[in-house]
């Protein structure tokens, strides 16, 4: 059954189509060996699972939904986002002279600025298109024409509007899943794309449970981030992951989709055998104190229910090894960076990745959400790690750094990977208020 396709999936798709040398034009074909401009589209649409496309450019004009107009309006009024269709008419504009209103002749996809490709003049090009004259799928900036902006059927371009409320559904094992695409992280703008493989569970390593910290701005459920810091942002590092699990404004517990779910991520670092990023989902639980059994219960189903959903997108098996994995197993495996998360935090309620890829398979089983109370133990007992050496507790002034942080209390500035280890951080950010273990000298 098709799907509805994310905007920003289509848009990531339809970039990757432009390569050297050109994909060459081919009047009604969806293959690597050629393609028309509506074709283009449809064959992007084809291979995301999602609806398929009218063979013809003013069919597919007439079959698109909910708001046209031109291009300079779609700017203006906001209504332009990645993956919108784009249809030209060569004539005058409806009502001109040598125009038939509603007659469309060509089609391209907006993919936005930033993305560094190139039209054959050399100007930078934030449309993408399957070009007769120019004989080939080509960047464009479709100054030509008249060019209206209008809807696909079949897309929802809802997860791209970061001026309006995002699109929000439950999936059918319960999980409350909200996107926000984070179109202004570089991640995004390089629209690199994979065929997922498997999942990536990570904890964010930081005593902050709110949504806000890292997806924004603001949707009317997020909550205002004061200090702007999310991630929806040009960045001094290379981090993004598909979706981010904590609290709302509300204090109710969501998933936010932040890149298509066929999005090459920056999550997983890399090792000896690879790099995860290439074939992984990756999402990010909000960590909170590590102490409130309630808060992690809500977040560890709200987990499992999201990797089921995605298993079921993408025809995985969660008992298979590999597929669903913990940020640290990603270490063990030689394809992840050296952290922790989440076994640290896992361990302290009884659970593990082992018991987490089984609440996968018990909700895939059921179809049904999980019970808010854990599963009986299994049967075979998950091994525990021993407790950490005693700690004191530090808390984050301004200007601290790690690195200022351990030089003072471990007398070495180097010694910050250790605090890192011990608090199962992902990254060297700290922010005022937060509370950190300190390992004795």
């Amino acid at each position: 059954m098709a799907r509805v396709v994310a905007a920003a999936e289509l848009a990531a798709n339809i970039l990757g189509k432009v390569r050297s040398p050109a994909i060459p034009y081919r009047l009604g074909g969806r293959s690597d060996n050629g393609t028309d401009c509506i074709n283009l589209i449809g064959w992007a649409m084809q291979e995301l699972g999602g609806q398929d496309v009218p063979r013809g450019s003013n069919e597919a004009w007439n079959k698109s939904m909910t708001w046209r107009g031109t291009l300079a309006e779609a700017k203006r009024l906001g209504k332009l986002v990645p993956g919108t269709i784009l249809y030209i008419d060569y004539m005058k504009p409806p009502g001109g002279s040598n125009g038939t209103p509603g007659k469309m002749d060509h089609a391209a996809v907006y993919i936005g600025p930033g993305h560094g490709i190139k039209t054959p003049d050399g100007k930078a090009g934030d449309v993408v298109h399957a070009s007769a004259s120019r004989g080939g799928v080509y960047p464009s900036t479709q100054a030509n024409g008249y060019t209206h902006a209008a809807w696909l059927n079949g897309v929802d371009y809802d997860g791209t509007k970061t001026s309006t409320n995002q699109s929000s559904n439950q999936s059918d094992f319960g999980a409350r899943i909200r996107k926000l695409i984070f179109v202004n992280n570089d991640c995004y703008k390089a629209g690199k794309t994979i065929v997922p493989k498997g999942i990536m569970c990570h904890s964010t390593g930081a005593n902050n449970p709110t949504l806000k910290r890292y997806v924004g701005p603001d949707d009317g459920f997020l909550g205002k981030n004061i200090y702007n810091n999310h991630w929806n942002r040009p960045m001094d590092r290379q981090v993004c992951v598909h979706a981010f699990i904590g609290k709302l404004e509300d204090g109710s517990i969501a998933t936010y989709q932040t890149l298509p779910w066929n999005m090459r991520g920056w999550h997983s670092g890399s090792g000896a055998k690879g790099n995860g990023n290439d074939s992984l989902i990756g999402f990010e639980i909000c960590e909170d104190e590590l102490t409130n059994a309630s808060y992690f219960r809500a977040v560890f189903n709200e987990a499992a229910e999201l990797c089921a959903y995605l298993c079921k997108m993408f025809n995985l098996d969660p008992m298979r090894d590999g597929v669903i994995i913990g940020h640290f197993e990603g270490y063990q495996r030689g394809i992840a960076s050296n952290h922790a998360d989440p076994r640290h935090w896992f361990v302290k309620f009884g659970e593990s990745m082992d018991s987490f890829r089984a609440a996968v398979k018990r909700c895939i089983d059921t179809g049904a959400p999980l019970p808010a109370e854990p599963a009986p133990e299994p049967e075979s007992p998950v091994p525990t790690i021993p407790e950490l050496p005693a700690h004191e507790i530090y808390t984050v002034v301004k200007g601290d750094t790690l690195w200022r942080i351990a030089a003072n209390k471990l007398g070495k500035g180097t010694r910050y990977s250790e605090i890192m280890a011990l608090n199962g951080l992902t990254s060297d950010l700290i922010i005022t208020g937060q509370k950190l273990k300190i390992p004795k000298k």
